[in-house]
């Protein structure tokens, strides 16, 4: 594979995540945050780990890896909705900090991991246990947001008010 294929097939995630971004964050306006961030995690997981299975060549590599990031970009600005709605307005900014400092320390913990994992057991493996790691998250998400009621929305001519 050359560098140009390998740069598409990272890129091509990053689409996947941006355009399910925006699309997933406009129906939390109109169906369950929780149920967005959780299929959306898993979905993500189970992408990642068809990509560890399956990716054979660019082809492969390119489907499964957008595939992957549509899952992700579910679980971003769902996932922040989803705690700004969950936590009260006197522990939200701890919330969202703790929220988007662990999704950041998690990429890049899940890089130098893979890294190094990669070194020992190849890159298929790392992958495997890249995608257990999510779904242990989510897994962990169903536990903490068990309780969660979304905010009842009701459509004017303005939009969504809550």
């Amino acid at each position: 594979m050359s560098n140009t294929q390998a740069g598409m097939i990272f890129s091509v995630y990053q689409l996947g995540y941006i355009v399910s971004g925006v699309i997933l964050s406009t129906l939390t306006d109109r169906m369950n945050t929780r149920f967005i961030f959780i299929s959306a995690a898993f979905w993500s997981a189970a992408a990642n780990l068809l990509f560890a299975l399956y990716a054979h060549d660019f082809t492969s590599g390119m489907i499964l890896r957008a595939l992957t990031g549509i899952g992700m970009g579910g679980t971003y600005m769902p996932g922040l909705k989803l705690v700004a709605e969950r936590f009260d307005p006197s522990t939200r900014g701890r919330a969202i900090g703790i929220y988007v400092g662990s999704l950041v320390l998690g990429a890049s913990l899940s890089l130098a991991f893979t890294g190094w994992l990669t070194g020992i057991a190849g890159w298929r493996t790392a992958f495997i246990c890249c995608s257990v790691s999510v779904c242990i998250g989510a897994l962990i998400s169903c536990f903490l947001f068990r309780g969660y009621r979304p905010l009842v929305r009701v459509r004017t001519e303005a939009g969504f008010s809550g």
